[in-house]
């Protein structure tokens, strides 16, 4: 049902250990494991069952130790991304609803645990070339046919990713605003947007956070680096996928054919004004 069980449970153990080998430490250790992995399954029953709309899992359960929890979300849990994610969202229920620094640094590397965002149907070449193919052997009365299937694809590739995007979302939510929150939450955004989400609504909250930041706590060497950082993400080449069926007429005669949507992480040029106002923050601090 779910792979990464001995990982896990070596995972939880080194986290939750004493640096002594007493018997207390050891029981500690032992009923520590034991705690994570019933909530686990729990929280598989329940998805099984009737998945929860918000991460309380463990208002009604008692939580594991933090330790316990950071182990378990740095180790491989299912098979399923979806079964995946949707433990890792509930355990981040488990967590202070801003975390300090110290745990911060341990759950930002658990976003590298994740399984891989499903790209929706019509970005990769090889989708493309079949959906190609499709428009080729059909008539102008099909086209509806053929884009609500297209439709009906992507629909089921976005249920897949929901609740890797809920986690996602509710770890950067508890994070305290810093420079490698920001960078994990900006690297998210690409993500996304290779995977054909559309990552505007993420990128107006990480900008807004960023300036926040850069005006407060930032140093003026953390603001170099995150312009260099920016710039860098800026250039991006735009995601294009497959979105919908036209019919097009050239010369007198018509055919099917399909329309690309583009998503863009620097759209409207928002992330060249952020970065023209980072390094502006730089040159302020550094003199």
């Amino acid at each position: 049902m779910w792979r990464g069980a001995i990982s896990l449970l070596w995972f939880a153990t080194i986290a939750v250990a004493a640096p002594t080998t007493t018997q207390s430490s050891t029981q500690s250790t032992t009923q520590a494991t034991a705690n994570i992995l019933v909530a686990i399954k729990r929280i598989f029953h329940e998805f099984d069952v009737s998945p929860r709309a918000k991460p309380d899992f463990f208002k009604e359960h008692a939580p594991p130790s933090t330790g316990a929890i950071t182990a378990a979300l740095s180790a491989a849990i299912a098979n399923d991304p979806r079964r995946d994610a949707y433990v890792r969202w509930q355990l981040l229920g488990a967590l202070p609803e801003k975390v300090d620094e110290e745990l911060a640094a341990r759950l930002i590397p658990t976003l590298r645990a994740l399984q891989p965002l499903v790209p929706r149907p019509g970005i990769e070449l090889r989708d493309q070339q079949q959906l190609d193919r499709l428009l080729q052997r059909a008539n102008r009365d099909e086209g509806p046919i053929i884009q609500e299937n297209l439709k009906t694809q992507a629909d089921k590739t976005a249920d897949r990713n929901t609740f890797s995007l809920l986690y996602r979302d509710e770890l950067y939510r508890r994070l305290p605003v810093s420079y490698d929150a920001l960078e994990a939450g900006f690297t998210d955004a690409r993500q996304r947007c290779t995977a054909g989400i559309d990552p505007k609504a993420q990128i107006k909250q990480l900008s807004g956070d960023v300036r926040t930041w850069a005006a407060t706590d930032a140093t003026a060497q953390q603001l170099a680096a995150m312009a260099r950082f920016l710039t860098e993400l800026s250039q991006t080449p735009s995601t294009e996928y497959y979105d919908a069926v036209e019919w097009s007429t050239t010369g007198g005669s018509g055919h099917l054919r399909w329309k690309k949507k583009k998503l863009n992480l620097n759209d409207r040029k928002q992330l060249d004004d952020l970065i023209e106002f980072v390094r502006q923050q730089a040159k302020t601090k550094s003199n």
